[in-house]
C-alpha cells in the first residue's frame, strides 16, 4: 500500500513536477501520448468557502483566514478548459500551462468580495495579529488565525502562460475582478 501522508509536505509546485516526471515517463516508456496541462488556482464559483453569505453576513461571524498576504494566480475553470480543449484539439499537442500571468493576494480578494457586498474593509495590526473591520461600523470581520496556516505555504503562486498563448491563441475571459464578482455573487444567492 503507498503511503502518501508524506505529499502533505509537499508544496504545489513540487507535486506538479512528479506530475510532470510521471506524465513524461508513461510518454517513454508505453510510447503513448500523454499531455500535462498545469493550471494555477484553478477556481469555480462554487468555491468561496461562505465567506460572506453565512460567515460573515448571515450569522454576524468573523472571518477566520490564514497569510493575507499570500499571493496566488487566480484562474476561472471555464477559461482553463477551454484551454484545455484547445490543447486537445491541436494537432501536436504538448505539455503547457494555463494561468493568468497575474498575482493577487488574499487580501486583494477579500478587499473586493466585501466591497461588492457594501463593506469597506479596512486594516489593523500586523502578522498573526491583524484584523479587517468595516470602516462605517467598526465591527471586526477578518482575523487571521494560524489555524488556517498550511505548513508549506508558499507566498507567492504566478504562472506563465506565454507557450499555449503563442502557441494556440488562448485567450481568457475573466479577469480577476469579474472572477471574484462571480464567486461573490454566486456564494450570496
Amino acid at each position: 500500500m503507498l503511503d502518501i501522508s508524506s505529499f502533505n509536505d509537499l508544496s504545489s509546485k513540487e507535486i506538479k513536477y512528479f506530475n510532470s516526471f510521471l506524465s513524461d515517463s508513461f510518454n517513454v516508456t508505453y510510447s503513448s501520448l500523454n499531455v500535462l496541462v498545469a493550471t494555477f488556482n484553478i477556481v469555480d464559483i462554487g468555491r468561496l468557502i461562505d465567506v460572506l453569505s453565512l460567515t460573515t453576513i448571515v450569522f454576524n461571524k468573523l472571518f477566520l483566514i490564514f497569510n493575507l498576504d499570500s499571493k496566488r494566480d487566480w484562474g476561472h475553470t471555464k477559461d482553463f478548459v477551454k484551454g484545455m480543449w484547445m490543447i486537445l484539439q491541436s494537432e501536436n499537442p504538448e505539455d503547457y500551462v494555463l494561468s493568468t500571468n497575474e498575482s493577487y493576494s488574499i487580501r486583494d480578494f477579500i478587499n473586493i468580495a466585501f466591497t461588492l457586498k457594501g463593506f469597506n474593509i479596512q486594516w489593523r495590526g500586523e502578522g498573526i495579529n491583524e484584523e479587517g473591520y468595516d470602516l462605517s461600523t467598526g465591527r471586526v470581520l477578518i482575523k487571521v488565525s494560524e489555524k488556517y496556516f498550511r505548513p508549506c505555504e508558499v507566498d507567492q503562486l504566478l504562472g506563465d502562460s506565454s507557450k499555449v498563448i503563442k502557441a494556440l491563441n488562448w485567450k481568457r475571459e475573466y479577469t480577476f475582478e469579474k472572477l471574484v464578482k462571480e464567486m461573490t455573487e454566486n456564494d450570496c444567492k
